[in-house]
């Protein structure tokens, strides 16, 4: 346990999914409660795409968060969670002399390739919160083939590095980047991560598509806003605001 953050880590050698796993126990784990599996059966990302999880040195790991049920400042703060995390894994990516950037809202890519993806599931009980799982899996130890499996450009940190990268060191370091502003950002949101978030960005006056579940918009990213949406201008010069979606640069 670290004294200061007050997170515990239970370890798994498999296990279908961490997020799973914390979602189905909740009541049994209290807050900052933390997985790791060295592999996964059934990983997944986002709009529940498949994560490749089934070899060991990469980092699959997931948080529960505990919001108190009382502070509905807090509980609407962690719709930003996952772009806080994205700031905190180009962190310590950053720590190894690469240049990681954020697709919005919680990609995190290398030379343009996905290195790292993020999911948050929330339980509600009597219309509050009675938990939220943060998913984090890392790409760090696989090989040219390895990525080749994957559906979408995909990177390693071990191909920036040369070298094997200690999966559970890494996880350390993540864990102490990210509780050790987690409570600021519980009270202030996504502006205290606005500027860390802006200037990582890979998107922003760029034209893009957002593709949505039933339509697609085109225009240009002109602006991050405060609450960690997005601005667009439409081909058409009207400006809409983006707070779901897919973005494609």
């Amino acid at each position: 346990m670290d004294s200061s953050s007050r997170y515990n880590i239970k370890h798994f050698e498999e296990i279908d999914s961490t997020n799973s796993y914390l979602l189905d126990n909740l009541d049994k784990y209290t807050d900052k409660q933390v997985v790791i599996a060295k592999k996964q059966k059934s990983g997944r990302g986002r709009l529940n795409r498949k994560w490749a999880s089934d070899k060991i040195g990469n980092l699959y790991m997931s948080i529960l968060l505990k919001p108190s049920q009382t502070n509905k400042q807090a509980n609407n703060n962690l719709v930003n969670i996952t772009q806080y995390m994205c700031v905190c894994i180009c962190k310590v990516l950053e720590s190894f002399d690469i240049n990681p950037s954020i697709k919005w809202p919680n990609d995190v890519l290398v030379a343009n390739k996905k290195i790292s993806g993020i999911l948050s599931e929330v339980r509600f009980r009597a219309n509050n919160y009675s938990g939220l799982v943060l998913g984090v899996g890392v790409n760090l130890n696989l090989s040219q083939n390895d990525l080749n499996q994957i559906d979408q450009p995909a990177t390693s940190l071990n191909m920036f590095t040369e070298e094997t990268i200690d999966a559970f060191s890494f996880a350390q370091a993540l864990l102490k980047e990210f509780f050790i502003k987690y409570e600021t950002f519980i009270k202030e949101g996504f502006l205290c991560i606005k500027d860390d978030y802006t200037k990582r960005n890979n998107f922003l006056n760029k034209k893009v598509i957002i593709k949505l579940p039933n339509k697609h918009e085109v225009g240009v990213i002109t602006k991050i806003n405060a609450d960690g949406t997005l601005t667009m201008k439409k081909d058409t010069d009207e400006d809409i605001i983006v707070n779901m979606g897919d973005l494609i640069c």
